[in-house]
């Protein structure tokens, strides 16, 4: 804080019956002047006043506090009092100093004798005093009542006090509505489609810090997920583009008039292949986006992971005849899940290791109990994944475009990515893992006992 002279400092002392809300007053003035980025609530325990460990326990002010700020080029040293008669030497030691003693009456509970009291010792000492009323939004809180004691004890102008109350009131208002109308401006901004605008507001604890961290969580799922929407819509078409293009080629070679028989024949079976191509992409995609939204109409029952092991195994070694197939199981693994599905998922593993292990290599499936979990492992011989790739092996579309896997281009790069999304969906998840020895991909479920 800047060098000031005396006559720019001046010691502000806050005053009043114990729970009249001078720590909440305190907080909200320093919170005004920008001096804090968060609005402290006794009832939280994490004002900045109440330093010591059994004020916030007791949240009640127990010692003389200090907190500074600057204003209108001034200094003020702000001291929030303890209120309760116990304490009556901290507030005397208070007022020796003060410019100025503002005292705090609860709209509820009004004038208290601690305020007759501590009113008559400022009085004595000729400091200026002034009135703030609080609490006027509380349940039974009366201005009117509280303004007539207010005339009783101090014979002050109604007026005064009124301005005095009804400008702070406004102030400390206009300041803690500013974060929701701040808010409000982001939501307004996001409907028009604006997904990158957020409050960024303080990270504080208290309700609205906690409302503008929801708020910009949210934001980032919704962007998120437009973004993952926009992705799909551009892979699928860059997909679907490709056996298009091709069936368009194939029927301008049928429409050739000299055209043979067996010419006409392999166009034919070409086209074929394509359709099939691109009916099971269009299955995979559709499966995919319901898994991805909930659904997917999985029908999950009690089912032993190790006999889906044994039987993919069996249909391993007829797909890879020329790759070794080790399956591997230690007694029964139970889960809840849907046995198609789940049987979908690892037949997408073991097709993907046999395709990436070179002939001679070996597939081994495995099944265990890992604590809580049941976990499936197909891991096989080849080349690694590249560590950036490997952060992408479970993504629609991507394919790895090294060694072997460059080899394989008749694959849109969905197997991948179902088998994350049933995982997923059976309450479970997906892994990955690469090194020099090998690749190996993981389902781990929880286990059904």
């Amino acid at each position: 804080m800047r060098a000031l002279a005396p006559s720019q400092i001046r010691n502000v002392v806050l005053v009043g019956h114990g729970g009249s809300g001078k720590t909440t007053l305190a907080e909200a003035l320093l919170h005004a002047a920008g001096a804090t980025n968060r609005l402290g609530r006794v009832e939280d325990g994490n004002t900045v006043m109440d330093h010591e460990a059994e004020e916030r326990e007791r949240r009640m002010s127990m010692a003389l506090s200090l907190a500074q700020f600057e204003w209108a080029g001034h200094k003020v040293n702000l001291l929030d009092t303890p209120g309760f008669p116990d304490f009556i030497g901290e507030v005397a030691s208070a007022l020796r100093v003060a410019d100025l003693a503002v005292f705090v009456v609860s709209a509820v509970d009004g004038v208290e004798v601690q305020t007759e009291v501590i009113w008559r010792m400022a009085a004595a000492l000729g400091i200026p005093r002034a009135f703030f009323v609080n609490k006027l939004d509380r349940e039974r809180a009366s201005f009117d009542a509280t303004l007539a004691q207010l005339r009783l004890v101090t014979g002050i102008v109604a007026g005064v006090v009124l301005v005095l109350a009804a400008a702070a009131a406004w102030a400390i208002t206009r300041r803690g509505l500013g974060p929701l109308d701040r808010i409000t401006t982001t939501a307004d901004r996001i409907a028009a489609g604006d997904l990158a605008a957020r409050t960024s507001l303080w990270p504080g604890d208290d309700e609205v810090g906690r409302l503008a961290r929801a708020f910009d969580g949210m934001a980032d799922r919704v962007d998120a997920t437009f973004q993952a929407h926009r992705q799909f819509a551009a892979d699928a078409s860059h997909e679907l583009r490709s056996p298009l293009t091709v069936l368009g080629g194939y029927v301008d070679v049928l429409a050739r008039t000299d055209l043979d028989a067996e010419s006409r024949a392999r166009t034919l079976e070409a086209m074929r292949r394509e359709i099939d191509r691109l009916t099971r992409l269009s299955s995979d995609l559709l499966l995919l986006t319901q898994l991805e939204a909930g659904g997917g109409r999985l029908a999950a029952r009690r089912v032993d992971l190790g006999d889906l092991v044994e039987d993919i195994g069996a249909a391993a070694r007829i797909m890879g005849p020329d790759r070794r197939i080790e399956v591997v199981r230690n007694g029964p693994v139970p889960v809840e899940a849907d046995p198609d599905r789940l049987t979908q998922a690892l037949m997408n593993l073991v097709d993907n290791a046999v395709r990436h292990t070179p002939p001679g290599g070996e597939v081994r499936l495995s099944v265990e109990r890992r604590d809580s979990l049941a976990v499936a492992e197909v891991r096989n011989d080849g080349i690694a994944i590249a560590p950036e790739d490997l952060d992408h092996v479970f993504d629609r579309f991507y394919r790895v475009t090294d060694g072997v896997a460059s080899q394989n281009g008749h694959h849109a790069g969905l197997g991948l990515a179902i088998v994350k999304a049933i995982a997923e969906a059976s309450g479970g998840r997906a892994a990955a893992s690469s090194d020099a020895a090998g690749t190996s991909f993981t389902i781990l479920l929880p286990t059904a006992d």
